[in-house]
C-alpha cells in the first residue's frame, strides 16, 4: 500500500513538472482555521420515576393478579390526580417460583410476580404530589426519579448557532490581526455535541427532612464546537 502511494505522489510530481497537472498550493497555504465552541445552559422541563410491586400467589395466575389489582387501583389515583393515561408505562415484569420466603405450611408464597412501572409527567408542578401518591401505596419501592429536556433539539440548534459565531468572530479577529482579508469559509464542521447529559436525563435532587421537602429540577449545559477553515487573501 506504501509503495502505491509513493508511485502516485512521484507520478503527480512528474505530471506537475510536465504542466499536465496543475496543483495550486494557494488552496493549502491561503487558509485560516478556527474552532468555536459555545455551552448554552437549559431548563429541565419533564420528568419521571419508577415505582415495584411484589406479590405473591399458590400459582403464577395469581401473584401477576394481585400486582395488577394493586397497580390498577394505584393508577386511578394518579389519573383523578392529573396524570394523563397515557404517561404510565410498564418496563420490567418478572414472574417464577419464590426461591426466597415462602410459607412453611401453606402454597399461598410459592409463586412471586413483580411489575415495574415508569410514571412521566411534562407537569413539574404535579411531580412531587404524584410521588407522594405513589410512595403512600401498597408498593416495594420508588426509585430513579430523573428530570429531562423535552425538545433538547432546540437547544442544541441554539448552541450550534452560537459556535458558528463564535468561529466568525474568532476568524475576522486573528484575519485583522494579521493584516488579512477573512474570505469565505470553505469547511464548516461539528466536531461535538454534547447533550444535557447521557441519554437525556438529570438526577434529581432532593432538599428537606423526612416530614417532606421539594424536589428540584436541574439546569443542564448543551455544548457545541464547530471547525471552520476560511480562504485569506492579501490586504
Amino acid at each position: 500500500m506504501k509503495k502505491i502511494i509513493f508511485a502516485i505522489i512521484i507520478l503527480q510530481g512528474v505530471l506537475s513538472a510536465q504542466g499536465l497537472v496543475t496543483i495550486d498550493r494557494s488552496e493549502l497555504e491561503n487558509r485560516l482555521e478556527v474552532r468555536g465552541t459555545a455551552k448554552i445552559l437549559a431548563q429541565a422541563d419533564q420528568a419521571s420515576f419508577s415505582f415495584t410491586v411484589v406479590e405473591y400467589g399458590s400459582t403464577l395466575r395469581e401473584a401477576y393478579k394481585k400486582a395488577s389489582v394493586k397497580i390498577e387501583k394505584l393508577s386511578e389515583k394518579l389519573f383523578n390526580a392529573g396524570l394523563k393515561k397515557n404517561n404510565l408505562e410498564t418496563i420490567k415484569f418478572d414472574s417464577g417460583e419464590n426461591a426466597g420466603d415462602k410459607a412453611f405450611l401453606s402454597d399461598s408464597r410459592d409463586f412471586a410476580a413483580s411489575i415495574k412501572t415508569i410514571v412521566n409527567t411534562d407537569s413539574l408542578e404535579l411531580l412531587e404530589e404524584l410521588v407522594f401518591l405513589v410512595s403512600e401505596s401498597d408498593v416495594n419501592s420508588v426509585s430513579d426519579i430523573r428530570f429531562s429536556i423535552k425538545e433538547i433539539e432546540k437547544f442544541r440548534e441554539e448552541a450550534l448557532r452560537k459556535a458558528v459565531e463564535k468561529a466568525k468572530e474568532k476568524g475576522r479577529i486573528m484575519a485583522e490581526s494579521l493584516n488579512v482579508l477573512l474570505g469565505s469559509a470553505i469547511i464548516v464542521r461539528e466536531e461535538h455535541f454534547s447533550p444535557a447529559v447521557p441519554l437525556n436525563y438529570l438526577k434529581a435532587e432532593v432538599r428537606g427532612g423526612a416530614s417532606g421537602g421539594s424536589l428540584f429540577s436541574a439546569e443542564a449545559e448543551v455544548q457545541s464546537s464547530v471547525y471552520v477553515v476560511f480562504r485569506i487573501n492579501s490586504n
